[in-house]
């Protein structure tokens, strides 16, 4: 009986949205917000995008530590309820993209996560080796690669240049 009025309340769904909308997303939020996502009936968030909402707060305001960003990946690029299909993998690809354009061309935020990619490998690794053909690792690892080698490409060009 509760569960039905729950499903069919519009004022909550609304409320719910309008909080999270408003809702200013710190490394305090995060993972609520994956449990949020993971664990609410789908009824209760109508209307809603996780997708657009994960990057849209990504992007935020205000700067963001290297901690938010080991968290954020931990929370939303290593899914634990990830099934493998061709939408969730486009949507780990987007995700993972704009994830990694927040600090790709901040050298010190980038310096500070790339020192610890190896974290970020672990915990993707954890997730995806109980499935077979899970393409989010050797994706992860390939952009990984790709941007520390743009990074080095450009340092090296600086110094031909000067």
């Amino acid at each position: 009986m509760i569960q039905s009025i729950v499903q069919s309340s519009d004022e909550l769904s609304r409320q719910i949205l309008r909080y999270l909308n408003n809702l200013n997303v710190d490394i305090d939020h995060l993972e609520l917000l994956r449990d949020l996502f993971n664990h609410t009936n789908p009824y209760v968030l109508k209307g809603f995008n996780k997708t657009e909402y994960l990057i849209d707060k990504l992007h935020g305001r205000e700067k963001r530590s290297c901690e938010f960003y080991m968290l954020w990946f931990e929370c939303f690029l290593c899914e634990t309820h990830y099934g493998q299909t061709d939408d969730e993998y486009q949507q780990f690809k987007s995700h993972f993209n704009e994830w990694s354009k927040q600090f790709q061309y901040n050298i010190d935020l980038f310096e500070q996560i790339a020192m610890k990619s190896n974290v970020l490998v672990e915990k993707l690794q954890a997730v995806v080796q109980t499935r077979k053909q899970d393409r989010r690792l050797e994706y992860f690892i390939g952009n990984i690669i790709d941007i520390c080698f743009k990074r080095s490409k450009k340092r090296i060009m600086k110094f031909f240049v000067y």
